[in-house]
């Protein structure tokens, strides 16, 4: 994808500097990359792999046969909704996809481009590489320590300085904005203003269907990521209003399937109560 080769550099850097004995080779171009997502996928999926999807779990990577061929799939999507990113290699790449198109037909298939899946992504407040994180950010500021195991009795690479980080109060955050912008909307990289001056700039934008307006999400001081919290981001040439919203917009499938759980715990507590 579009961190290739800055993870083979970093990976040749950790192998270099801790005198590891392997041999790291490339082999991106071998394989080709195929998503389904959406509510039916999962039917989809059913039809045409060979794997029990009850225990394919959320992150999941798997080995086995799609469409007939060997194929690598992960439970995941960057619309975030349920779906799965498959890895064949590029000689099966043709198979795959004729027996997804094949097989979907009556479960509505349909195709979508990467504008499409960068507005899912967005509403759901996926990062992304180049926007939300990047070299020069930890995962703290753009909200990804949840994914951070910092209780690990491992002492992994990176640990002891995130260790550090956390320390020190972070000065910035990630956080959503509603713009309001009726005739362009919001791509990244663009100022966010308060009181005629710049504070902070916007990582990811586009129109938002469930909004019915732009949305972006920005790094911003701290003393500005207070829901409510009044901004302007400069598009087109003109300060256009927004304000910072709670957080993403729309929930992923995750943890849409979490909500009767948390649910009948909340229900549990207040009967023992």
């Amino acid at each position: 994808g579009g961190s290739e080769f800055h993870d083979l550099r970093r990976l040749n850097q950790i192998a270099r500097e801790e005198k590891f004995d392997v041999e790291l080779a490339n082999i991106t171009e071998e394989f080709g990359t195929l998503t389904v997502a959406g509510p039916m996928s999962g039917a989809l999926m059913e039809r045409i792999s060979d794997q029990d999807l009850n225990n394919w779990k959320f992150m999941d990577a798997k080995h086995g046969k799609v469409g007939g061929v060997d194929c690598l799939g992960i439970r995941i999507s960057y619309t975030g909704e349920l779906g799965w990113e498959l890895y064949p290699a590029m000689k099966d790449m043709d198979a795959v996809y004729q027996a997804i198109v094949d097989n979907g037909a009556d479960l509505g298939l349909g195709h979508v481009g990467t504008r499409v899946i960068n507005t899912l992504r967005i509403e759901k407040g996926f990062r992304g590489w180049g926007h939300e994180m990047n070299k020069d950010t930890s995962p703290i500021e753009p909200g990804l320590m949840p994914f951070v195991k910092i209780q690990k009795k491992a002492n992994f690479i990176g640990k002891t300085a995130v260790q550090d980080m956390l320390k020190t109060p972070r000065t910035s955050e990630t956080v959503f904005l509603a713009v309001d912008s009726p005739d362009v909307d919001p791509e990244g990289d663009e100022s966010v203003v308060v009181f005629g001056k710049a504070v902070g700039y916007t990582t990811s934008g586009c129109y938002s269907p469930l909004l019915k307006s732009a949305l972006a999400m920005a790094s911003l001081p701290k003393t500005f990521t207070t829901p409510g919290t009044e901004v302007e981001v400069m598009l087109a040439g003109k300060g256009r209003k927004a304000v910072v919203l709670e957080g993403a917009p729309a929930l992923t499938h995750a943890a849409r399937e979490r909500l009767p759980v948390v649910k009948e715990e909340k229900i549990k507590v207040k009967t023992a109560a």
